[in-house]
Formats: C-alpha cells, structure tokens, sequence
C-alpha cells in the first residue's frame, strides 16, 4: 500500500530515529523535519560526548529517549534520562553532557516576536 499525498492527507510519516544506532565515538545529528519556524533534530551522543555551552535564539523542547545526560542550565545542573521532558527558553546558556550512551529530540519552537 503507498503513502497518500501529503498535501492532500494533511499529514507527513517522518523517518523513525528512535532505536537507530548511537555513535561509539562522538555526536550524531539528523533533521527529521522543519517547517513553519520548527525545526525537529534527533542527536545520538556516546557517552562522555559534551556539547558545551550555548544558547539559542529561539526556545526549544527536548525529549529523552535513551540514555543519561547532566545539563548546565544557566547556573543550575540537572541530570535526566529516558522519557524525560524539558522545555528551554530563548537565550538560555545551557550545555549537554552523555553521561551514557544518549538519544533526544530536540524540537526548535519558532522565535517569539520582539515585545
């Protein structure tokens, strides 16, 4: 059975990145799917892998899929795992640590309007 057109079924089936392979050494990045001012990228991390810190211009959702990581969140640090939430702030200085092998979905929210 094929796939209805997108435009006509109001909807697009996304590759599956849960379950793919996690790097042994470094940082994996695949965009899933962008459009509309969001942006959704799925990261695989082996462990010990850091992306230090920075801030982005728009906020942003995270979602946890495997794995552990320690967060630096402005002054705070926080450790999440799998099936863990977190939503961030534009401008928020953060950075992710792979405590373990690590998977999350990293979901860019369109920029909110300068007030």
């Amino acid at each position: 059975m094929s796939a209805p057109e997108t435009e006509l079924a109001g909807y697009e089936l996304l590759e599956r990145a849960s379950g793919a392979d996690l790097p042994e050494a470094g940082v994996l990045s695949r965009t899933l799917a962008k459009g509309d001012g969001v942006r959704v990228t799925w990261f695989g991390f082996a462990a010990g892998e850091e992306l230090t810190e920075h801030t982005s211009s728009r906020p942003a959702l995270l979602h946890f899929l495997r794995g552990r990581a320690r967060l630096t969140l402005g002054a705070d640090t926080i450790e999440v795992g799998s099936g863990d939430h977190l939503r961030m702030e534009a401008g928020l200085r953060h950075s992710v640590a792979a405590l373990e092998p690590l998977e999350f979905v990293l979901t860019l929210l369109p920029a909110r309007p300068a007030a």
